[in-house]
């Protein structure tokens, strides 16, 4: 009798080692688990807002670029049609009827929102949405700037009544001249909400842009609007337009404190992760919000299922620690195989984007592009990593030049332009280039990350257009 209980005290430490063992190794796990899953989702939140920043800006230009076309286009009917005449005529009614059918079917078609005609003081002639009002100055940034440098200039900025607008400025120079003396200008714009509402429909993310209030003015907000001014503290939200406060419902006030980065909100039953990022206007003055939520959740029930098995699967410890270990580390591996999976399609995503991408270390030391990049620069993605940026530069600029751009990106975070670069052949071409410093919690950045374009066709084709109106 003494023996057997001599035997089973042993036994009793052991089971008692092996249960307190399985437990602390069942909360570590839970814990790694739910810091991996945490991880995992913050790449997923970081890749998706990425993406939506570089949608909204590849969106911005290319409705741009369409714009400054359309207007070319206009310039040259109205040409043909006597419009010089009218607008150095002052004459509005004539200058409306040329116009009018080209502005109604890009109100129709592409949701252009307002037309302005203005002399060479900036000065309205027309408004081609609103004819009786005219005589006023247009002092935005893309006018001033379109007068400073005789060019077509695009920015967002902020509209009538707190509407925040695309505006494109095009001075006309070549095909608007009476004397040698340019004539005026011609600006056009759409809501950046089409931009957002185009964007959001094709993912699986909410959207959500505020403006700072002490920007606005509360007199001449909208009074249908009212309820979502006094939504938030400092900011009021402008996008989406209607409905959000229902949505957002008492969940609303993590958008007072962006500072505080609540990470997941549970809004009408779901979990959205949030990340913000400051909007900033043509002129760079940050003016609002952007907020992207992306609904988890599936992952955060996923979570939560996990837990409940951890929880069940203690009870089970002392009569099948072997099988229970099986189980945890079967679904150990399943989860960091479905883990994988999702990186893997992430990257797959990156490399088969039509923009060329390049990243970096915080050194400038390149660690990944895409393919995109192997076709526009003719570089290997072999060749490429562990090289510099500097393997594209041509002879076109000096080092202030470069100087510039990395001070801009160094002050701002971002850098965006247009750049001339030199393939592997030696061939130079032009390219739209985006460089976006990516950092920690800290604020130290760890990497950078540049997306171009090869704007080679876009230019010829504008070279063209001037060419053909020069020769007319």
């Amino acid at each position: 009798m003494a023996d057997a209980k001599q035997n089973h005290s042993p036994l009793k430490k052991v089971l008692a080692a092996t249960v307190a063992g399985f437990i602390v190794l069942a909360l570590a796990f839970n814990f790694a688990l739910r810091q991996q899953q945490d991880h995992e989702l913050q790449v997923h939140l970081d890749a998706d807002f990425a993406m939506l920043q570089n949608e909204i800006e590849s969106n911005i230009q290319i409705r741009s670029g369409w714009m400054k076309t359309s207007l070319l286009v206009l310039q040259h009917s109205l040409n043909a049609g006597g419009g010089a005449d009218a607008m150095q005529q002052a004459d509005h009614e004539r200058l409306y009827h040329l116009a009018e059918d080209f502005y109604l079917n890009m109100k129709r078609n592409n949701r252009v929102t307002y037309m302005y005609f203005m002399d060479q003081q900036r000065r309205v002639l027309l408004r081609m949405h609103q004819p009786d009002r005219f005589g006023d100055v247009i002092n935005s940034q893309t006018a001033v700037q379109a007068g400073q440098q005789g060019a077509a200039i695009s920015g967002v900025e902020l509209g009538p009544l707190g509407a925040l607008m695309l505006r494109v400025v095009v001075r006309v120079v070549v095909p608007w001249v009476v004397g040698g003396e340019s004539i005026g200008y011609i600006e056009t714009g759409m809501e950046l909400e089409d931009i957002l509402n185009t964007i959001e429909e094709d993912s699986s993310f909410r959207i959500i842009l505020t403006l700072h209030k002490k920007l606005l003015d509360r007199q001449s907000w909208q009074p249908a609007q009212q309820m979502v001014w006094d939504l938030l503290d400092h900011d009021v939200i402008v996008f989406p337009a209607t409905g959000v406060d229902e949505w957002l419902g008492g969940a609303g006030g993590f958008l007072n404190n962006i500072d505080a980065r609540p990470g997941v909100v549970e809004i009408e039953g779901r979990h959205y992760e949030v990340a913000f990022q400051p909007f900033a206007d043509t002129t760079g003055q940050k003016i609002g919000q952007l907020i992207m939520l992306d609904d988890i959740s599936g992952e955060h029930e996923g979570l939560t299922s996990a837990l409940y098995a951890a929880m069940a699967l203690f009870a089970l410890i002392a009569i099948a620690m072997v099988v229970l270990l099986y189980l945890i580390i079967s679904r150990a591996e399943k989860e960091r195989a479905a883990a994988e999976k999702k990186l893997k399609l992430a990257s797959e995503a990156i490399s088969n984007t039509v923009d060329g991408i390049i990243i970096t270390d915080s050194e400038g030391v390149i660690i990944d592009v895409n393919a995109a990049f192997v076709n526009v620069t003719g570089f290997s993605r072999k060749e490429a990593l562990g090289n510099r940026p500097q393997m594209l530069q041509s002879e076109n600029y000096d080092e202030t030049f470069y100087r510039d751009m990395w001070d801009s990106i160094k002050q701002h975070g971002r850098w965006q332009g247009r750049i001339v670069n030199r393939r592997k052949n030696g061939e130079l071409y032009p390219e739209a280039l985006s460089i976006t410093a990516i950092c920690d919690e800290s604020g130290a950045v760890k990497n950078y990350i540049g997306v171009f374009s090869d704007i080679s066709e876009s230019e010829a084709l504008q070279h063209q257009i001037h060419q053909a109106q020069r020769m007319e």
